[in-house]
């Protein structure tokens, strides 16, 4: 007698001796398919880094379509739908900042991104405006923020090629200020640069003068005096 495919001869020679001919006959195609599955199992462990980042449940993935979300003005419904998004993410945001940046935790939720924290560094600064008189210095003191250079794909996780991987820097100067230089607006849009001429209930934004920006608004920022739209955090 002889296995199919056996190529050792007194392997062969026993289990015809014995009566495990026909065993092995049965359980040869479940033996190929174990030893089948074990090699497939053993090159995905060698690619998974590839598709799988260890920072959480997140794949890493190659797209055409890869980029930032639009927004269809035209629909009031999908506006609606864009700011909650949004609202939404700043509230993870502020959730995240809370357990992974403001004290040492091991939660869960802190390892959902490459790195839990992006770390920097904060010293004084001089006031950051041509007119210093803007900055307000009793009892206060202009700081610098600088992240370093972050890494696009190791800090960040956004995955592209070496090729395409930039290191981002975040530099910028905090100071408290003079709030003279303000207009109010009410709710039609009217602007008011002298509050007694105006109702003060009515008044819905005051907008701040500091410089023009590039996008061609007279004030550098508004503040929305109502209810705020958007969720807000502060890093600490």
């Amino acid at each position: 007698c002889r296995l199919p495919g056996c190529g050792f001869g007194n392997f062969c020679r026993f289990c015809c001796r014995t009566g495990l001919e026909y065993s092995l006959r049965r359980g040869l195609p479940a033996m190929l398919i174990a030893l089948s599955s074990v090699m497939v199992w053993s090159a995905a462990q060698l690619f998974t880094s590839k598709i799988w980042s260890t920072a959480g449940d997140q794949l890493l993935l190659q797209h055409v379509a890869c980029g930032f979300q639009g927004l269809d003005s035209s629909v009031l419904e999908k506006q609606a739908m864009w700011l909650q998004h949004w609202r939404n993410r700043w509230e993870a945001a502020s959730i995240y900042e809370r357990q992974c940046y403001a004290g040492v935790t091991n939660s869960a939720d802190c390892l959902t991104l490459p790195t839990r924290r992006l770390n920097w560094t904060m010293q004084d600064a001089a006031c950051p405006f041509t007119d210093a008189g803007l900055c307000i210095r009793a009892n206060n003191t202009p700081v610098s923020l600088d992240t370093g250079c972050i890494d696009s794909n190791n800090q960040l996780g956004i995955n592209a090629p070496l090729a395409d991987r930039v290191k981002y820097r975040k530099l910028m100067t905090c100071s408290p200020m003079q709030t003279t230089r303000r207009c109010y607006f009410d709710s039609e849009g009217t602007r008011f640069c002298d509050i007694n001429d105006t109702n003060a209930s009515q008044v819905r934004e005051v907008g701040y003068y500091y410089g023009p920006l590039s996008t061609g608004s007279n004030e550098t920022f508004k503040v929305t005096l109502t209810n705020s739209t958007w969720g807000g955090y502060k890093v600490t």
